[in-house]
């Protein structure tokens, strides 16, 4: 946009400016106030009217009210500021515009026209890049969400199987600590043990005599074997001895019978001859036993067995020994 150099002072009217007498001064004061508004020059209030350039605007009305005369300023300004200014009063006062200045504005509009197509294009090429990054974005995003899925999920079983190893874990430790206690009460019962053990070598100690007493305790057992076998002997033999008693009575009672009789004969043959059958007697008494008597006092002698000898397994053995 041209600039206009700061606050100037209207010299003389624009020679080619033709209004309409209708236009009061106010409507172009309007028309100015656009103007250098649209152009960027600094205006003031004043008048408590429109707002005006900075500059001392001495005002010449006419006596009739009508235009008042505006000097101009007499400054260098750029032909397209002067164009522009002279086309935006000759518009805003409805007046007729040249061929020229509509095939600029005509050449202007179609150069924008065409910037903005390009603009357009531009901006639609941008929006198929976005559109297509805000569908790499939507892939993205997507899988995105099925990787945070399965992270989930995977955080999911994996927070399970932490909670299985953490019960597994404390299942593990109350065992240990029942371990523990059954480890403490067999280290107890092994020292107890222990000292038990000691006791029993100190007992195993003392008895110096342990091998000679297991000797002496097999030795007994054989005396112990050796008497009941005597024993059983002796019970046949004392059987026997019963039964010969009862054979040496009989023949007592014979001998005696035959005692008795040769005693009654003796008594009645009393005369000085008897003498000699006393001697005789004496000789039978000495020698007169029966063959059957003797006979089987000689097969009780024989049938009776020896008695096994304990004198190797006596106390003066073992002593010698």
């Amino acid at each position: 946009m041209p600039s206009l150099p700061a606050p100037f002072s209207f010299t003389s009217p624009p020679t080619n400016l033709s209004v309409s007498p209708l236009f009061t001064a106010r409507s172009i004061d309007g028309i100015l106030f656009s103007v250098f508004s649209s152009l960027g020059v600094p205006v003031l209030d004043r008048f408590c009217g429109p707002k005006w350039p900075i500059a001392s605007f001495p005002r010449v009305w006419r006596s009739e009210g009508l235009l008042p005369l505006i000097p101009w300023q007499t400054m260098d300004l750029s032909p397209g500021t002067e164009e522009y200014i002279k086309e935006s009063i000759e518009i805003s006062l409805g007046l007729p515009v040249s061929v020229e200045s509509l095939s600029l504005k005509l050449l202007a509009s179609e150069d924008a026209r065409r910037r903005l197509q390009d603009q357009i294009f531009d901006l639609e090429d941008r929006i198929k890049e976005s559109s297509k990054r805000l569908e790499q974005s939507r892939a993205e995003s997507k899988m995105n969400a099925q990787g945070v899925r399965r992270c989930v999920e995977e955080k999911e079983v994996i927070a399970s199987q932490y909670a299985d190893l953490v019960n597994h874990c404390r299942n593990l430790e109350e065992e240990c600590s029942l371990y523990e206690r059954d480890l403490e009460r067999i280290m107890e019962s092994c020292d107890e043990l222990a000292k038990e053990n000691e006791e029993l070598r100190a007992q195993l100690q003392d008895i110096s005599s342990l091998e000679s007493l297991a000797a002496e305790a097999e030795s007994l057992k054989k005396d112990k074997e050796h008497l009941r076998i005597n024993l059983h002997r002796a019970e046949e033999e004392v059987k026997v001895f019963f039964e010969e008693n009862k054979i040496l009575d009989e023949e007592n009672k014979k001998l005696l019978e035959l005692l008795r009789k040769e005693r009654r004969r003796q008594g009645s043959n009393s005369h000085p001859g008897s003498a000699t059958p006393a001697k005789g007697k004496r000789k039978l008494s000495g020698n007169d036993c029966s063959p059957g008597l003797m006979i089987h006092l000689g097969a009780a002698d024989l049938s009776r067995r020896q008695l096994s000898s304990l004198h190797q397994n006596s106390p003066d053995s073992r002593m010698h020994k």
